[in-house]
């Protein structure tokens, strides 16, 4: 009971430090666990409040929620993780713990000695971070997976690139999943400046392997995720090297035949089923293949900055969303939709028939759709 008292962080310009910074130096862990839940929570609520208010700003909200301010922890950590190696920093941690136990220390001290000791300053980090009510947004592109040769055991290169094309730096937390287990660290702390753009690599060595990002920005759902068997990789590459590149910052064009359709879209509407006349008759051709999924997908929406979401309460499924699209001709069409309910990136296979009929081929059962698109 008397665990919070033993050691006490105090700030009057910073007056939430006492609770973030003092747990930080309590565990000494500076890497952000990564959670699978990607629905509209709490914590996408409360990343959603951070757009447009300041955590100064928060801490007089009457309702202020806890996942507030564990973003903005999750913020300063990432900070102090791209300037600080996690073993030196659990040294200093177990250091200036003896030495100040049972003491109520100005955060100025803690600043001074963290300074002393490692290349960083907090200074113009945490004006900006308790100050600043706009977040950054950043856009993924390229997960691909590699097999490197000239090696004498198999390894794999993972290669992602990431643009920040707003006006906020970006601080992200990466855990990647090797499947090899070769690998001791797995959660890397990277800065995107504003404007910028980054490549990372990693080295894996199992049959599968994934990496999670998470970090506050802009982005529905805040995070992304890569993931691919290695039985399915067939480029190859030289390059040994990992960490973080500098990449040319401007946006690469849109792939040919990607639509991506937002709900923002002047071509987005919700549809009421009762108020329309059912369609008594539909008319399908089978497709002659089928169209192999490939063996990825994004929890980001193809990697694209999605800035707000459209849901509604259940029902009996009469009333529902509807995207419109112009497509030039018959082919087959890949489609991904990030649904809520699953939690996840929903993605399926389809095949655009003469007429408009869409025939959805699942791996795990065959049911049928209805769009209509324009012959322009």
């Amino acid at each position: 009971m008397f665990k919070q008292y033993t050691r006490q962080i105090r700030s009057e310009r910073y007056p939430v430090l006492n609770m973030i910074f003092g747990k930080i130096l309590e565990t000494g862990d500076i890497g952000i666990p990564v959670s699978r839940d990607w629905c509209i929570n709490d914590q996408q609520r409360a990343n959603e409040y951070l757009s447009s208010h300041s955590l100064e700003t928060a801490l007089n909200d009457p309702c202020l929620k806890r996942e507030v301010l564990l973003l903005k922890a999750n913020g300063l950590k990432s900070y102090i993780g791209t300037q600080i190696p996690e073993e030196d920093f659990r040294t200093f941690v177990n250091d200036f713990a003896v030495k100040y136990r049972f003491r109520n220390i100005p955060f100025e001290r803690s600043k001074q000695e963290l300074s002393e000791k490692f290349p960083i300053s907090l200074d113009s980090f945490l004006e900006n971070w308790y100050h600043c009510d706009r977040m950054p947004h950043l856009i993924f592109k390229d997960g691909t997976l590699f097999k490197m040769t000239g090696c004498e055991e198999e390894k794999y290169q993972m290669r992602l690139k990431i643009y920040n094309p707003s006006e906020v730096h970006a601080f992200i937390s990466v855990t990647l999943y090797d499947y090899g287990k070769k690998n001791d660290k797995n959660y890397y702390n990277y800065l995107i400046p504003a404007g910028e753009a980054r490549e990372l690599k990693f080295i894996t060595y199992g049959k599968f392997a994934s990496v999670w990002i998470k970090g506050i920005m802009e982005n529905i759902p805040s995070g992304y995720y890569f993931s691919q068997s290695t039985s399915q990789v067939v480029q190859e590459t030289e390059d040994g090297s990992e960490g973080i590149f500098p990449i040319d910052p401007e946006l690469p064009a849109s792939e040919p035949g990607v639509i991506i359709v937002d709900n923002e879209d002047q071509e987005f509407r919700t549809v009421d089923e009762e108020k329309k006349q059912r369609l008594k008759d539909i008319f399908r051709e089978e497709a002659d293949g089928k169209y192999q999924v490939i063996n990825r997908f994004s929890e980001s929406s193809c990697g694209e900055i999605v800035r707000s979401s459209v849901y509604k309460k259940s029902g009996n499924g009469k009333a529902y969303a509807e995207w419109k699209a112009r497509i030039s001709g018959k082919g087959y069409y890949e489609i991904a939709v990030w649904s809520t309910r699953l939690g996840s990136m929903g993605a399926g296979s389809f095949t655009i028939l003469k007429g408009g009929t869409v025939k959805e081929e699942s791996r795990e059962e065959d049911r049928t759709c209805v769009v209509s698109y324009g012959e322009e």
